[in-house]
């Protein structure tokens, strides 16, 4: 499995590195998909509006985490509660008024993971329903929050603490 980070561009920096994604999901992901996944990047697109994806590639799968921080703050993204849940949760404070979400290390940390962990869930629900690969683009409401739930699980056990 290849980890790597675009160049980040002056003031913007990622919340995790490589060694720290690689024990989480050592720590957390299922054997047969930790096999599976060939790549992950981490990128610092200011533009985008989405902060993850997974894509499966033959017998493979390919995550893009696209989480980053400028300063100690991001973008608000959204204002839907299936949004603002897991940054909260995760310990985003959230500046309505001023679009953004202000983070300390270990909240960024953590939901950094629960990122990863939402996609990583994508493949498990669907072999654990037999789909096999990644079974479509478009997922169902239910796929969505079982993932979050998923990746909610991982990013609260992980201690969210740099080694």
């Amino acid at each position: 499995m290849r980890i790597y980070f675009d160049k980040p561009g002056l003031g913007v920096t990622y919340p995790i590195d490589a060694r720290e994604v690689k024990s989480a999901l050592q720590s957390f992901a299922p054997k047969e998909i930790l096999g599976a996944i060939s790549k992950i990047r981490f990128g610092c697109n200011q533009t985008t509006t989405q902060e993850a994806r997974i894509v499966g590639r033959g017998p493979t799968y390919e995550i893009r985490i696209n989480f980053f921080l400028c300063g100690s703050k991001t973008r608000l993204l959204s204002q839907t509660k299936k949004w603002l849940k897991p940054v909260e949760t995760c310990g985003g404070d959230v500046i309505k008024g001023a679009s953004e979400v202000y983070w300390s290390a270990n909240a960024a940390r953590r939901y950094a993971i629960f990122l990863l962990f939402h996609e990583v869930g994508h493949a498990v629900y669907a072999r654990e329903r037999g789909l096999g690969m990644l079974h479509s683009s478009v997922t169902s409401a239910e796929e969505e929050r079982w993932c979050d739930s998923f990746g909610l699980q991982a990013a609260s056990a992980f201690r969210g603490e740099p080694s």
